[in-house]
């Protein structure tokens, strides 16, 4: 079961299908970089469950902490800023 709810986690967290990338390399990187934050997820998510009363101090960094928090602001709908 653990490698499919990876997958899933990087298909939906991720979004790696909707991805077009215009090498094999660049492909690679990317799913690296998926894989990272898939399982990263996943972790958070199932300590969460399992230990709420965890502060988030303990698993975030500062920096982490306050664009989780300007996330958590914004109205559902609003797009994401363009860099």
């Amino acid at each position: 079961m653990g490698d499919r709810v990876l997958a899933q986690s990087v298909k939906v967290v991720c979004g790696v299908e909707r991805r077009q990338m215009k090498s094999a390399q660049a492909l690679e990187r990317a799913l690296a970089l998926d894989m990272i934050v898939a399982s990263r997820v996943l972790l958070l998510t199932r300590l969460g469950k399992e230990h709420p009363e965890l502060p988030a101090e303990l698993f975030y960094t500062a920096d982490e902490l306050e664009v989780l928090g300007v996330k958590k602001k914004r109205p559902p709908d609003t797009p994401q800023a363009q860099s």
